[in-house]
């Protein structure tokens, strides 16, 4: 029954674990943190970056007491991690300094340390059953670097969601774009922090003291991202990224002004663009997000907003298109 099992313990000493900086995640984060310690990620280290309402409420009551996650409030005037000054049209780059911390304060603490966000889920492949054992394949290399499918705004029904799902990202979202898209080239990282220098200046990819990142069919990887004639070396083998990047039309113009993590914003014809192309059925989510559901309590200290039930209308991409003109 909803609610009835207590969370997973952290481990200090994980042999994976993520660092992420958030910004007003109160609606999907316990989702994402369950899902991924049910894969064996047992710490997470969460900045949150000056969420007007703090997303400790969502975390304290048991994930923070479980010791499954480690919680920093960061000010753009914290002295820990100092951020710097943006550039003209940009916003802070959170990330950059939030990772280089993490590097070296957990270095000796952690086999391997995750670097993605919270709209992004790994998914694997059959027949691997935790992230700990995909990583122990490529204990030999520094890093590894898994390609994201990123999924639009639509549903089961072919039709774009107005208003927040109630039932979270795992179950709501199923339409995904075809595995050559041109916005598939972009990767995130997994790396060993013991032989890690720093991340690029791009934080998806990271520089090493020996040796280059691979992909997960266990290929060299050294670039940054795929051009478009490169599209056919993207590989969903083993692992991949689900990347809830849409979300619902609300969600996303509540967004829209807002800058990411890294610095960036993005415009409503990105929404149209991936609601128009991102029409394949990708389900690996759903049954973890019926068992997510059915075995923890997802909507725990979140705000009302992130719980109303979905209202029937839907938005068609043609309607999209009108939108958008």
């Amino acid at each position: 029954m909803l609610g009835q099992s207590e969370v997973p313990r952290g481990q200090d000493d994980s042999y994976v674990a993520v660092c992420v900086s958030v910004k007003d995640e109160h609606c999907d984060i316990r989702e994402w943190i369950l899902y991924h310690a049910l894969l064996g990620m047992r710490k997470f280290y969460i900045f949150d970056t000056e969420s007007p309402k703090p997303v400790l409420r969502v975390l304290d009551d048991d994930m923070i007491a479980s010791g499954l996650v480690e919680y920093k409030y960061l000010t753009v005037n914290n002295t820990e991690i100092p951020v710097q000054p943006p550039p003209p049209g940009k916003g802070i780059n959170w990330q950059l300094p939030i990772y280089e911390y993490c590097l070296e304060t957990y270095k000796e603490t952690h086999r391997w340390m995750a670097f993605f966000d919270v709209d992004e889920f790994i998914m694997l492949e059959p027949g691997i059953s935790s992230i700990p054992q995909l990583l122990k394949r490529f204990e030999e290399h520094p890093g590894v670097v898994l390609h994201r499918q990123m999924f639009g705004p639509n549903g089961w029904s072919g039709l774009g969601h107005i208003n927040r799902p109630a039932l979270g990202l795992l179950r709501s979202y199923t339409c995904c774009c075809p595995r050559t898209y041109f916005q598939h080239g972009r990767v995130k990282s997994i790396v060993q922090p013991l032989l890690t220098l720093r991340p690029r200046s791009n934080v998806h990819r990271f520089q090493f003291r020996k040796g280059h990142a691979v992909n997960t069919l266990g290929q060299n990887f050294s670039v940054t991202t795929l051009l478009e004639d490169e599209l056919h070396l993207v590989t969903y083998k083993h692992a991949w990224l689900a990347h809830y990047i849409s979300k619902s039309l609300d969600e996303f113009l509540d967004k829209l002004d807002k800058r990411g993590a890294a610095g960036n914003s993005r415009k409503i014809t990105d929404f149209v663009r991936w609601s128009r192309d991102c029409t394949d059925t990708c389900t690996a989510g759903l049954p973890w997000g019926q068992k997510l559901a059915a075995r923890f309590d997802l909507q725990r200290g979140v705000p009302k907003r992130c719980c109303k039930p979905p209202p029937l209308p839907v938005l068609s991409t043609e309607d999209m298109l009108e939108f958008e003109r």
